[in-house]
């Protein structure tokens, strides 16, 4: 990812240089914007790591988490491998959702969102039928 950044900066830096000052690199305001450029940063440094990425998506946008419900619990056989023999194990039998609304609340608390269901254009909504 960062190559193609660099890639970017290079492509940009040589386009304007080319274009803006005809390749008249001696030049005062040449060299202050070919500095300009090389201040600039890798925008997704920030992001450069899983845990990184899963902070920022957590403080950015509200998350569901899906939530575990018992529903109640069985004898199951299981193999004792040391003993070759078979034990009854009580299993826990559980059933996994994701909240629906605590899912909506966020999408409908967006101002994008607020603005496409109040429009009366429907012609150029994305959201004709509700």
């Amino acid at each position: 990812m960062e190559d193609i950044v660099q890639d970017i900066h290079q492509h940009a830096k040589e386009t304007v240089i080319k274009d803006v000052f005809c390749d008249e690199r001696q030049t005062k305001m040449c060299r202050k914007v070919e500095e300009c450029f090389e201040e600039l940063e890798n925008p997704f440094t920030v992001l450069n790591s899983e845990y990184k990425q899963s902070k920022f998506l957590t403080d950015k946008w509200e998350t569901v988490k899906p939530v575990e419900c018992v529903i109640g619990s069985r004898f199951d056989t299981r193999r004792n491998k040391k003993f070759e023999t078979y034990d009854q194990v009580v299993v826990q039998d559980k059933f996994i959702y994701v909240p629906i609304l605590s899912t909506l609340q966020p999408i409908f608390k967006s101002q994008y969102v607020a603005e496409m269901l109040q429009s009366t254009d429907t012609g150029n909504s994305r959201l004709r039928y509700l």
